[in-house]
């Protein structure tokens, strides 16, 4: 659902840079006859509005693909899930992560003491 609705908000902004880049002629295609006030305001400053369309549009769609999804992996496995532990705990992301370089590092058959040391 929001996937649709974002496809159809992101037409309808592409559709709004086009009339404005098109002027009165695209009103003239689609049946409008006499311009809006409003469209003529928009035409006499085509780069503002164009931009403004582009920035608005693109941060509503934006927000209807936002999951709220961050994860962490570590060797091709998950150290972190933001989903799975319903918020973003720094301090258990972090001891996570410790955990998960400790426990490769371990069955890599090395230290990770003598690792960093030796840097």
């Amino acid at each position: 659902m929001n996937l649709a609705i974002a496809k159809g908000i992101s037409m309808l902004q592409m559709a709004f840079i086009g009339a404005v880049l098109a002027g009165e002629s695209a009103l003239r295609m689609v049946g409008i006859n006499n311009n809006p006030e409003w469209f003529a305001a928009v035409q006499e400053n085509k780069i503002g509005a164009c931009m403004g369309a582009w920035f608005f549009g693109n941060s509503i769609v934006s927000s209807f693909h936002s999951t709220g999804a961050f994860e962490v992996y570590f060797d091709g496995k998950e150290v972190f899930s933001k989903l799975k532990t319903g918020g973003l705990n720094a301090q258990q992301l972090f001891g996570d992560l410790d955990a998960a370089i400790q426990s490769h590092y371990t069955t890599q058959g090395g230290d990770l003491a003598q690792k960093s040391s030796a840097l």
